[in-house]
């Protein structure tokens, strides 16, 4: 038996007979006063009720105190009835303050019996089944409030003193309690002449009540009552209360927390209608109603209600997700402090701090053991690459790498072991695969010694990169990069001799170094290569931006790809800004626009074709130049001297 902290306060276990019980067997009753001082066992005209002492409050007969049962918790009593009787009624009475507190009715010693019946605050008066013919009953009250119960009747058939043969009560299928909508109930009683229920809470009688025919369907919360006659005799009124289970939406997602952006979030309740909200508020039928996935895009708290088709509905279901803006592969970060750090797109950082600055670029600070490091990633990646001080020194350190698809569910791919002594500086990569679903990798710190983390890469298969409706782009990559077999995707390079830029076409770009691409509108996936020889310092006019604003230039001078009324060029800077990804020009020429007007790739004076180059100038290597100067030019398929 249970015993539970109880207040001063007490539930008094109580019960009931059914009024009028017409033909029943003579009936014996015990009632056991719960106001006066008493030590359990107590035995009343044979039955036998126990309970824990402490949960007996006496003082005087007027101390409305007085009684059975508590503030919170359960209090619980056993009552045992003579071997070979069969239990008839629980009467609660004289209870107090009884506020939302049930008692729960099991066959058995203890919780783990049938339940027979729940004793509703609501309801004064119950009657048991007599098809239950066990002898000990187990009552527990579920105090929700201050609440105690002054008196407890237990009624039950005695059929020594009669002649009379008792009939058995009808039998439910299925049993009371939740059920679906539309399911129908059976009752039986196989000797009996008639059964007659009633479904409005009052008790049938032999002449009340419907006569039962055939099964009844319940589509809302019902308490079927049901009698069986027999000749003259009747049985004892049995109860079967049904509440409606309506299935609760489920979530694709199981848990809350930190996913990719655009994860699609799905609901589903076999056969009924879901309605949800995104705004925090409680759903109705109302709401909106789901019909696709729900892409989620920042942090979103997502409710859900299901109704069946009787309108009954089920629990609200909440969700609060984090959609997270991915980091586009390959990512680069040079170090520096945990607020650079997780500004960052894709980041973020668990239980973070800061170094001091002349550990730089080392200043992220792992001291803790579950530290961690999430980035959420565009594509699959292929190595990741991580710089760290031992801040400490002597003990070693682990950084475990997890990868994961949605940001919650993670399993381990390798672990890297940080060792040496202090402020030494240690760099780690990973040598196993990532699963090609991957999508977040965690770095979760395991403490030797104090760290800091600086700077960290992510390779990738591809790089992507855009094109606008404008049909050209600068791009600079922080890898090595093969534009050969890109499709529809043409990279040049700029060289500036004095005041003449050529376009060279590259197929292969070496890190940090920018050029110019042409291609139809879209976004296309660039291969990541490695080994590529680094261009000279005088071989590329291309500039990388760092998103500061760039000056106009007085020699070189200064330009940004731009759109001028309708013409794509470079044009003077004017303290405009170039991403750190995108670059700029540099020339010694002073013109308003640098123009791009060619859209073939010239390799040499023979392969330049008057119908593909019409109106355009290459020098005589076959170079596409877009400021000639003075000297010999192939224009229109025809050498021209330029004074």
């Amino acid at each position: 038996m249970k015993h539970f902290n109880l207040l001063k306060t007490t539930l008094l276990l109580c019960a009931l007979i059914v009024g009028s019980l017409s033909g029943w067997a003579e009936e014996t009753t015990a009632t056991l006063d719960m106001t006066k001082a008493q030590t359990s066992p107590v035995v009343v005209n044979g039955v036998t009720f126990s309970w824990t002492s402490s949960y007996i409050i006496t003082g005087a007969a007027s101390d409305a105190s007085n009684g059975f049962g508590g503030k919170s918790g359960t209090a619980d009593m056993t009552i045992t009835i003579p071997e070979g009787k069969k239990l008839v009624g629980i009467s609660k009475v004289n209870g107090n303050n009884w506020g939302s507190t049930n008692i729960n009715v099991y066959a058995g010693t203890d919780t783990k019996g049938s339940l027979v019946t729940e004793i509703k605050q609501s309801t004064n008066s119950y009657t048991i089944s007599t098809n239950n013919t066990g002898s000990t009953y187990y009552l527990v009250t579920s105090a929700k409030k201050n609440a105690w119960i002054k008196s407890l009747t237990i009624q039950y058939d005695d059929a020594s003193t009669s002649g009379k043969k008792s009939v058995d009560a009808p039998t439910f299928s299925p049993a009371a309690g939740a059920i679906t909508a539309g399911t129908t109930v059976t009752l039986t009683q196989a000797t009996a002449d008639e059964i007659r229920y009633t479904l409005d809470g009052t008790n049938p009688t032999k002449t009340t009540g419907t006569v039962y025919s055939s099964p009844i369907e319940i589509t809302t919360p019902t308490t079927i009552k049901a009698i069986a006659v027999k000749g003259d005799d009747v049985s004892s009124v049995i109860a079967a209360e049904y509440t409606i289970n309506v299935n609760s939406p489920e979530f694709n997602i199981l848990s809350q927390g930190n996913y990719l952006n655009g994860t699609e979030v799905t609901l589903a309740s076999a056969g009924n209608t879901i309605y949800y909200t995104t705004d925090n508020t409680t759903p109705t039928s109302s709401s909106i109603q789901y019909s696709s996935p729900i892409s989620l895009d920042g942090k979103m708290t997502i409710k859900a209600i299901a109704y069946d088709s009787y309108g009954n509905s089920s629990g609200v279901v909440t969700r609060t997700m984090t959609g997270i803006a991915p980091a586009t592969l390959p990512f680069s970060w040079a170090g520096g402090t945990t607020t650079e750090f997780t500004s960052m797109t894709g980041v973020i950082g668990g239980s973070l701090g800061n170094y001091s600055d002349n550990n730089r670029p080392y200043l992220v600070q792992m001291d803790k053991t579950g530290d961690y490091i999430e980035i959420f990633m565009d594509a699959k990646p292929i190595k990741l690459a991580i710089g760290v001080k031992m801040i400490g020194g002597g003990s070693t350190s682990k950084i475990t790498v997890q990868e994961s698809v949605n940001g919650v569910d993670f399993s381990d791919v390798e672990e890297l072991t940080i060792s040496g002594s202090q402020n030494s500086v240690v760099n780690l990569e990973t040598s196993e695969d990532f699963s090609a679903t991957t999508r977040v990798l965690k770095l979760l710190f395991t403490k030797g010694s104090n760290i800091g983390v600086g700077p960290i890469s992510i390779t990738s298969e591809t790089s992507p990169v855009s094109i606008s409706a404008a049909g050209f782009a600068t791009f600079v990559s922080d890898f090595d990069l093969d534009y050969s077999s890109v499709p529809g995707l043409k990279a040049y390079k700029a060289t500036v001799d004095g005041v003449t830029i050529s376009f060279d076409k590259v197929t292969t770009v070496p890190a940090g170094e920018g050029v110019l691409l042409q291609g139809d509108e879209g976004t296309y996936d660039v291969p990541l290569t490695s080994g590529v020889t680094p261009w000279a310092d005088d071989d590329n006019a291309f500039v990388r931006g760092t998103g500061a604003a760039v000056a106009t230039g007085d020699g070189p001078y200064n330009y940004i790809l731009n759109k001028v009324n309708g013409v794509v060029g470079f044009y003077k800077a004017n303290g405009q800004t170039v991403a750190k990804n995108r670059a700029y020009l540099q020339s010694m020429t002073a013109a308003a626009r640098i123009s791009l007007n060619f859209d073939e790739e010239t390799t040499g004076v023979s392969e330049v074709a008057k119908s593909d180059v019409n109106n355009k100038v290459f020098d005589l290597q076959g170079r596409h130049i877009a400021q000639p100067t003075k000297g010999l030019y192939i224009m229109n398929g025809r050498k021209v001297l330029v004074k």
